[in-house]
C-alpha cells in the first residue's frame, strides 16, 4: 500500500514533509495486521489518522483468524481506532471468521457508525471451509454501504435488516452457501454470483416468490439451486450466465421481457430454439456453446426469425471443451453473410460482431482463411472480467467497408 511511500516522502526535507503532511491523499490508504503488536499499530494510526482527515480512507485488514480471540489480538485491533475515522472509501477484511467484527468500530460498546461506500470481505484461500459471516452485522456498523462484496467465505448470511437497504452492488465468489433476504435490497442494482454451491432466499426451504425492484444486472456463474422460477426483476436489462441453466433460463427470460443484453452458453438446439422463441428482445449476446446453431435454423418449432432484434453478437468459444463449440470456417462465413453482408428483411443487421479470445496474440483458426475475414478491419479490445477464471479477454471486432459484397 501506499504508507511506505508517504513516510518516504515526509522524509526528504522539511518543505516535502510540510508538503506531505498537507496532503491526505498520501495517507488515506491503511493496511493493518491483527498479528502486530498492539504498540507498533498504535504508533502508525497517532501517525495516519490526523493526516487522513477528513479523506474517504482505503482500509487493509488482515490476518483476522480465530487466533483473534484471545484478549491480546483483540486488543490489537482495538488500537487500530477505526472509531475515529471520519469516513471510509473502502474496507477490505481478510480473516477466518467474521468474529463480531463490530467490536472494531464500537470498541467500548457506544455506537459510532462509519460511513463507508464499499465492504470487501475475504477468508483464507487456503482452507476452503473457513468463514462463517453474517454480513449484516457488519454492514449495521457501515451505514450507507452501497457495495458489498465476499470471496472465499465458507457461508454467508445476509438477513432482513434496514441496514442492507442502501446496497447496490452484490458480489459473492467462492461461497459454499450463500443465503438472503427475502424482503430487504430494494436499491440493489446489481449481483454478481460466481461458484456457490447453494445459493437461495431465506429461508431455504419455501415456495415464496421475492423480487428485487431496482436490479439492473444481473450474473450467475456456476451457482447451483440458484431460484430463477421464484426471482422477479422488473427493471433487469442485462443477464449474463454460464453453467447449465437451458432449461430454466428461457422462461426467467419469458417473464423478464425488459432483458436485451444476455450472456449465455447454450448446448442443444432445443434449448437455443426454446430460447430465441422467448427471448425475441435481445439486442445484445454474448454467445457460448454450439455455434452452428447459429445459423443452422430448421427447427419446425420456430414460429418467428430468431432474435430478429439482434444488433450485437459476440463469439465466446475458445474456452469451450465441446468440439462443437469452435467456431467453423462455414459458420463463420454463414454469420458473416445472413446477419452483417447479405441480411434478410426480418432480421436486423448486426451493428457490433466481434471474437472472444483469451489472449492478445491471435491464434491461428481455421475461420480466419474466410475472404470475409481477411478483407475485415480489425480491433483488438481488451475486456476486465471481475473473476471468472480468466481475469482478461479481448474482443476481436471485426467491421466490412460499406458496400461490402459477399464476391468482392
Amino acid at each position: 500500500w501506499r504508507l511506505k511511500g508517504a513516510l518516504g516522502l515526509s522524509q526528504v526535507c522539511r518543505k516535502w514533509r510540510e508538503v506531505a503532511m498537507a496532503t491526505p491523499r498520501l495517507w488515506y490508504a491503511i493496511a493493518l495486521s491483527a498479528q502486530e503488536q498492539e504498540s507498533m499499530i498504535t504508533s502508525l494510526m497517532n501517525t495516519v489518522l490526523p493526516r487522513v482527515r477528513s479523506v474517504p480512507a482505503k482500509i487493509l485488514l488482515f490476518d483476522i483468524d480465530s487466533d483473534c480471540e484471545s484478549d491480546i489480538a483483540w486488543e490489537a485491533l482495538k488500537s487500530c481506532q477505526l472509531h475515529q475515522i471520519v469516513s471510509i472509501a473502502e474496507l477490505e477484511i481478510i480473516g477466518e471468521d467474521s468474529l463480531s467484527l463490530a467490536r472494531l468500530f464500537w470498541p467500548r460498546g457506544e455506537k459510532l457508525p462509519i460511513p463507508c461506500k464499499r465492504l470487501s470481505l475475504a477468508a483464507k484461500k487456503e482452507d476452503p471451509t473457513s468463514g462463517i459471516c453474517d454480513m449484516t452485522e457488519i454492514v449495521a456498523c457501515l451505514p450507507g454501504c452501497e457495495q458489498l462484496q465476499a470471496e472465499d467465505v465458507h457461508r454467508i448470511t445476509i438477513s432482513h435488516h434496514e441496514c442492507i437497504n442502501p446496497i447496490k452492488s452484490l458480489t459473492v465468489v467462492n461461497c459454499s452457501q450463500l443465503m438472503w433476504p427475502m424482503k430487504g435490497l430494494s436499491n440493489l442494482e446489481m449481483l454478481y454470483l460466481e461458484s456457490i454451491e447453494t445459493c437461495g432466499a431465506v429461508p431455504l426451504v419455501g415456495t415464496d416468490d421475492f423480487e428485487l425492484p431496482s436490479l439492473r444486472s444481473l450474473s450467475v456463474y456456476l451457482v447451483t439451486q440458484f431460484p430463477w422460477d421464484r426471482l422477479t426483476c422488473p427493471q433487469l436489462t442485462t443477464c449474463k450466465t454460464y453453467g447449465d441453466y437451458g432449461k430454466t433460463l428461457p422462461k426467467f427470460l419469458l417473464r423478464h421481457r425488459t432483458i436485451t443484453s444476455l450472456e449465455a452458453k447454450i448446448s442443444t438446439k432445443q434449448d437455443l430454439c426454446a430460447l430465441a422463441t422467448t427471448a425475441d428482445q435481445i439486442e445484445s449476446f454474448y454467445f457460448s456453446g454450439d455455434t452452428a446453431l447459429l445459423v443452422k435454423w430448421e427447427e419446425p418449432d420456430l414460429q418467428s426469425p430468431p432474435f430478429s432484434k439482434l444488433s450485437s453478437l459476440y463469439i465466446c468459444h475458445e474456452k469451450a471443451d465441446d468440439e462443437k463449440a469452435q467456431l467453423s470456417l462455414e459458420v463463420f462465413d454463414e454469420l458473416v453473410k445472413s446477419r452483417i453482408l447479405e441480411v434478410p428483411p426480418f432480421l436486423r443487421p448486426l451493428d457490433h460482431f466481434a471474437v472472444a479470445q483469451l489472449s492478445k496474440e491471435c491464434r491461428h483458426e481455421e475461420w480466419k482463411n474466410s475472404p470475409f475475414f481477411l478483407n475485415s478491419s480489425k480491433t483488438l479490445q481488451k475486456e476486465e472480467l471481475p473473476y471468472i477464471v480468466e481475469s482478461t479477454r479481448y474482443l476481436l471486432r471485426l467491421t466490412w467497408p460499406t458496400g461490402f459484397k459477399t464476391n468482392d
